[in-house]
């Protein structure tokens, strides 16, 4: 893994800061956050050689990390990971991994600070 850093703004689509993520019923050992990208944002990792998933059109990207992301408000100031959810807008601060042929770099989020959180109560949301 490389010790240079990047920097990424999205919308979150799928957060797990609180516990590890869980996949098929197993935990993954990772914390993670998805988000969703706009063409520019998206541009800037695939030359990375991130590779991307697509989303009804719209590119996304997990990052995640075995240990505790470090998150921070607007100011800088250290927040609650419960406090994040669905449709805030985040900057993430990543690692690329080693390049595998199959999967591309894997982003590794080392920092993320929220920009504008989306309040969503028990009637709001997707569906």
């Amino acid at each position: 893994m490389s010790k240079e850093r990047f920097y990424t703004t999205g919308v979150a689509a799928f957060v797990n800061l609180v516990e590890h993520e869980i996949y098929e019923g197993k935990s993954t050992n990772n914390y993670s956050v998805k988000l969703t990208l706009d063409a520019e944002e998206a541009a800037k990792l695939e030359a990375h050689g991130v590779m991307l998933s697509d989303y009804k059109g719209t590119p996304q990207r997990k990052f995640k990390s075995q240990y505790n992301i470090r998150l921070v408000d607007i100011d800088k100031k250290p927040m609650s990971p419960a406090a994040v959810t669905y449709g805030s807008t985040l900057r993430v601060m990543y690692e690329l991994g080693k390049p595998s042929p199959v999967y591309g770099v894997s982003p590794y989020a080392v920092a993320i600070q929220v920009l504008a959180l989306n309040d969503l109560d028990d009637q709001e949301g997707e569906f």
